[in-house]
Order: C-alpha cells, then structure tokens, then sequence
C-alpha cells in the first residue's frame, strides 16, 4: 500500500456493507479506474486479496503459491495497471478485526452504515459492535472524511473520534446528502411481479433536488445505500446527475432483498444471505409496504429461519421480531428451525391468530408446504442466516429454477 498510495474508501457497519460497496464501486467506476472487493471478500483474508487483485485460493496450494509471486512482484516491481481508488468493505467477526485492515489499507474515506445486534456471540452488546466498527472512523487521516448514517444515532457520534471532516447520508433533515420523497413505484404490466418498477426518491446536495430511481430494489433501506455512493461521489468531484444515472443502473446482489419471480406467479423478496435483526425488521417493512396499484389482494407470506450468531440475546431477539409481526399485515409466519420458533410464539402471545403459524424443523418439509400452498401472486419474504443456507428453497419455489446459478447466492 504504501508503494502504490491508493485512495481506499473502506465501508463498515452491522447490514448494509456490501450493498453500499457495491452502490459506491458502480458509481465511481462510471469516471475512475478503481478496484473493489469481490462479492463479500471483506476479512482479514479476503481484504488483503482484493488488495493484491487476486481471487480467493481456497485450499488450492498451488493457487496460493501464486498469490504470494503476486505480492512479491507488485513490491519489486511497479504495476502502472494498478488502481488509484481501492473500494473495500471491512468486516469484523471478533475484537481487534478492524483495527487490523485499517492498519494494512490505511482509508481516507471511512463509511458506517448502520448498526445492529450482530456477532454478539464475540462483542457481548450493541455497544461492543459500536465501539469495533468505529475503529475505522478513529484510524482517519486528518485530511480524510467520515461518511456516517445520520439517521443512526450511535453512527453519526462517531464523527467526535476522528478530526477528519464529515459528511452524512440519511432521510432526516439534518444529514448532508438527504433523500426525500421516497416512494414505491409502480408501472403497467400483468402480474404484481410485472408492475413492481422499484424506489424512487430525490437526493438533496447543496440545495439541489436529483431525482433516482432504482428500479429494481423495494427495500426503503436501499435509499441509504445510494445515499452513501451520493456522498463519496461527492467527495470525489462527481456532480449528482452523474451520481443519479450510475445509481439508475444499481441492482441488488443475489439473496439481498432481491425481487424474483415466483411460482403460480407469486412475487418472492429473496433475502436469504444474512439475517440479523435490524435487517430483518427493515425487510418485514418491505413485505408490509408492498402494495398492487390496480387494488389486488395478495397473501403476505414472511418465511423465516434463525438469526444465527446472537450468543445470549438470541431468544430475545426472535421474540422482539415475533411480537412486531403481530402488529403487521402479515397472512401467514412460515418459521423453520430452532431460535425461529421464539418467533412464531411471540406472535401468537401477541396476539397473531395461530393458524397463520407453521413451523418447521426442517427446510425440506418447509419446502414441500409452500411448494403446495402458494397462491397467485401471493408475497413471500424468504430471510435466514448465511448458515442456514436459505438460498436453497428459494431456488425450488422460483419461476425459473434452472437460473439458479445466475439469481440466487451460491455454495448451497
């Protein structure tokens, strides 16, 4: 690093990081020759790779032994190739995790995107998660910025750590770069499936007003996604109608609240990479906010599997969101695994009717019932944690399983 001096942008934060790389990679890639980290190559293994430009190894020796000719060239050599602008997102497993890749990719620019009860197996509270990921925003350089979640309360303290100036993202007055008039969109077409035209806001900058739209996202939350990529493009001289049309073209990745075509033309929001419970409430908002301009009825269909790696919250946590459901539109609450049953009995002390509930020990017997039960244009939130492996009944009740490979996360 020190070699080469690339401007690294490094994103952090409990949901959201990935997203948010991608929304920042897609819009600086639109003017700059930059790298960003592959798919969710945000460790101290994976963030040295993506330094390096290599894919990870695996457990291929001989791979390996390329990676380190790699390394070593780089130093001797100079690589005119190499990218000025390093896009890398930063994950932390266990104490001291981010204070490492900052102290081998020294950012300039530091983004937090939002906090939530995550790996509480290692960091104990919501507090332990606060105070590693603010690592990052504390290793800034005096001339760098901190890129923080205004709406977040224990993110946007984050800016007294650090005496690198400040810009914030978010849908309170009080942000920098803020998004009003945030709606679902909606056009023609046969089915809901069909009609569903994604979220359309306007990002204010300076007093100028720049309509986007991202036409294929639902989640409310992908508004500050873009809204981070507004404020680093900012950073970086780009104007917002720049930014706005780069914006136009962002997707979400595979298993990341992504909208796909069911069977018996039902509408499925595929969110089966990671749970935790700030992203899964913001996903429940998203079945609930769904609506069929032409006044169509549809099922509303959340099917949830454990949040994993919570430690000694995690019961309480399964309930907090159970007892949300209750008070949700929900028709039915398709539960499948262990924690996931605190769910579906904290709804129903709350109040949800019991034959909106099912529960299911296992994934197969919950695909054999919604292979046999979903309806015309029913709507079903799919979410579990990475463990779970979500991504495999999901690819048994889509329209076009044999693109698989090509919608869903892969490694099941």
């Amino acid at each position: 690093m020190k070699k080469y001096k690339p401007d690294v942008v490094g994103i952090t934060g409990s949901v959201g990081k990935t997203t948010t790389k991608d929304a920042i990679a897609l819009v600086m890639s639109g003017r700059f020759h930059i790298r960003a980290s592959e798919r969710s190559m945000n460790t101290e293994v994976g963030l040295p790779l993506t330094v390096l430009g290599c894919e990870n190894p695996g457990k291929n020796v001989l791979a390996w032994l390329l990676v380190f000719w790699k390394g070593l060239w780089l130093l001797v050599h100079r690589d005119h190739e190499y990218p000025p602008i390093l896009v890398l997102e930063m994950a932390a497993d266990k104490k001291g995790d981010i204070a490492y890749l900052c102290s081998i990719t020294q950012p300039r620019i530091g983004v937090v995107t939002a906090l939530s009860e995550v790996h509480l197996a290692h960091f104990k509270s919501l507090e332990g998660v606060a105070k590693e990921k603010q690592t990052l925003i504390a290793s800034l350089p005096r001339n760098g910025w901190a890129v923080l979640n205004a709406d977040d309360p224990r993110v946007v303290k984050m800016k007294e750590l650090s005496d690198a100036q400040c810009i914030t993202f978010g849908i309170e007055e009080h942000a920098t770069v803020q998004a009003i008039d945030v709606s679902l969109r909606y056009k023609e077409g046969e089915t809901f499936f069909d009609r569903i035209n994604g979220l359309g806001f306007k990002v204010i900058y300076k007093g100028t007003a720049t309509p986007i739209l991202l036409s294929q996202s639902v989640g409310y939350h992908h508004v500050y996604t873009a809204l981070a990529a507004c404020a680093v493009g900012t950073l970086f001289d780009m104007n917002p109608l720049e930014i706005g049309e780069r914006l136009g073209l962002l997707a979400p990745g595979p298993g990341r609240l992504r909208v796909l075509k069911g069977i018996n033309h039902s509408v499925l929001l595929d969110d089966s990479y990671n749970s935790s419970p700030l992203a899964l409430e913001r996903a429940l908002d998203t079945l609930c906010d769904l609506n069929d301009p032409q006044g169509n009825g549809h099922r509303r269909i959340a099917v949830l599997a454990d949040m994993l790696d919570l430690g000694k919250a995690s019961q309480e946590a399964h309930e907090v969101i159970g007892r949300k459901i209750a008070g949700l539109p929900i028709d039915q609450l398709v539960t499948i695994g262990h924690d996931s049953m605190f769910i579906a009995e904290a709804a129903k002390n709350d109040g949800m009717d019991a034959a909106k509930l099912i529960h299911f020990d296992d994934m197969k017997s919950a695909e054999a019932y919604l292979k046999e039960n979903i309806q015309e244009e029913d709507i079903l939130l799919v979410k579990g944690s990475r463990g779970i492996h979500l991504e495999a009944l999901v690819e048994k009740i889509i329209d076009e399983p044999h693109r698989g490979r090509e919608l869903l996360v892969s490694g099941h």
